[in-house]
Parts: structure tokens; sequence; C-alpha cells
């Protein structure tokens, strides 16, 4: 819907994949929709994050132990606001955290009991990560997912990162690890506060972080494994940038077909995405260069920034 290029999060899960560090990363395609014979433009199929065999597997067996209990949880906003959603059964709030954003579960919840075991888990999750000793984060999270996870948000600068669609998942009895990246079509320069490539949401440029991610940039430790990881990965970066480049060709008919119909080039298409991204880009090609160049751009200024932090 923000993003005319159909490519921003085919990118990042296309890279997430790569990674392969997140129990689950979503698939995509792409789809040219008719209704009742009538085109209605082409749009970005994809996978639902949800808890199932062959998406987000986890074992969903109900347990009031929080040493043992799984789930899946999203960080979210609406939490509190969706349909049916039950204050202590379907979503919480964690001590000393905004609560103007929710713990949403996202797993089959069967209790108010096994809710409360959850909540007791991410609460000492949450003080181990804030409490700023790696050896007591490492033993209760999955330290790499973290660290990709963090990538993958400042990388791009999604802004959703801080609000929504982010998500975490714990088997029974295991550690919490971050997963399935997800909704990254105000990323990568388009959503209109956030469109420079320097600096990091976790300072609060431009949108807000997730308050782990804030803190965690306060800590060298964490920025060095983050600037090691970057070193390690940024052949996977070129090599996905490459892959979007090569899309421009497969998507170029169909994207100028949508923009007939919907008149996406050139234009301020929503209030949301920036100029640089709606106005000043009047074709498909042109939308495909921007978003290789941002990124390329990005990465470069992310990399300088990490090390920065890595002294501090």
């Amino acid at each position: 819907k923000f993003d005319a290029s159909n490519l921003r999060n085919y990118f990042v899960w296309n890279l997430a994949n790569q990674l392969g560090t997140f129990p689950f990363v979503p698939n995509c395609t792409w789809v040219n929709l008719y209704i009742n014979g009538q085109y209605r433009g082409m749009y970005t199929l994809c996978e639902k994050i949800e808890v199932a065999s062959d998406r987000v597997n986890i074992d969903e067996s109900a347990s009031e132990d929080p040493d043992q209990v799984g789930y899946l949880v999203e960080y979210d906003l609406r939490g509190a606001y969706d349909t049916g959603a039950k204050k202590d059964l379907t979503y919480f709030y964690i001590p000393g955290l905004d609560e103007s954003f929710a713990w949403a579960i996202q797993s089959e919840v069967h209790s108010p009991e096994v809710t409360a075991a959850i909540r007791t888990h991410l609460i000492a999750c949450n003080e181990a990560i804030l409490s700023g000793d790696q050896a007591k984060m490492a033993a209760l999270v999955d330290m790499n997912s973290f660290v990709d996870m963090f990538i993958l948000q400042e990388f791009s600068k999604n802004p959703d990162a801080g609000c929504s669609s982010f998500y975490m998942q714990r088997d029974a009895g295991g550690k919490l690890c971050l997963t399935a990246p997800w909704d990254f079509d105000f990323a990568l320069g388009t959503y209109s506060v956030a469109q420079s490539t320097s600096g990091l949401m976790a300072d609060g440029q431009d949108v807000m972080s997730h308050p782990w991610f804030e803190f965690l940039t306060t800590q060298p430790w964490f920025m060095k494994l983050v600037l090691a990881r970057m070193e390690q990965i940024s052949p996977l970066v070129e090599k996905t940038l490459q892959k979007v480049k090569g899309m421009q060709s497969v998507l170029e008919a169909a994207a100028d077909q949508n923009d007939k119909l919907w008149n996406v080039y050139g234009e301020k298409f929503s209030i949301y995405p920036s100029d640089q991204v709606s106005v000043k880009l009047k074709s498909y090609e042109e939308h495909v260069n921007f978003l290789v160049n941002w990124a390329e751009t990005r990465w470069e200024k992310l990399e300088k920034e990490v090390e920065k932090r890595t002294k501090s």
C-alpha cells in the first residue's frame, strides 16, 4: 500500500532468511488481483504470522510454570484494543515500561494462569536485558536473534519496530528469541519522518525504537556484537541488493499496470510516504534505484555509527 516498489518486505525477508538466525521468516510473492474480472492492482502476498507447524513452530501446550511455558507474543500499540482483547488474558503490561504498548499473546491462551506465567517469564527477561549484564541476558535470551533483529530494524530504519509488529517466541523451557520480522513497507526511506540514512532510531531520532534496543545501544559490549555481525554479513547485504535490482525486470510490467490504475508514480499517493519516495520518483526503475541506493548508503552510515558506540 505504501511501497510503490513492492520490494521492501521482499528485501528484508530475503536478507533475514540468509542470516539463518530467526525461527521463522515469512515468504512472499506478487499477484495481480482481479475481482469479478476487474483488475484491482498488484500486491505482495505473504505468509501470516501465526503458530503452526509450517509457520511459527512452537510448543503451545499450556503451562502455568514460567520456567516452561512456550508462547508467541507481539509488542503492539493496538494489542489492548483488538477485537476480543482482555487484559491479563490476551495481553498484559510489563512494570516500568510504557503502557501505551501492550504485550499481546498471539499463541493459544487457555487461562489467566498461563498468561501470568508468560508475563512472569517476560518480566524476568526484561530485567535481565535492562540490567546491562551480558551474562544475565545471555542466560535467558537468544543473543544472536537480538543482534540480528537490531541490525534488520536499524538498517531498514523501520518505524514500526518501536510500536508494533515486533514478535518474540519461546519454546517450552527455552530461551526468548526474537522472530518473524514483519511489515517493512514504511521502512528504507519511506516514512515521512524516518527518511534520513543517518542516525539511530534507538536514540529517539525521528521515530520510537523498542525499549530494549534503546537500552542496548548504550552498552558497548552489545554494539561490539552488532559490529562484528555487520562485518560478517556485509557480503549477504550486497548479494541481497543485487537480487532486488534483478526484480525490476520481473515486476516492472505489472508495476506499470498498477500505476495506471492507482497513479503512484510521481504522486503523493498517501499522507505517510516521504516526498523522496512519492512525488520525486516518476517510474518503477526510479523506485527500485532509490531503494537500492538508500540501502547502500544506510548500511555504510550505520556501520560507522555502531562502531562509535563500541567505544563509548
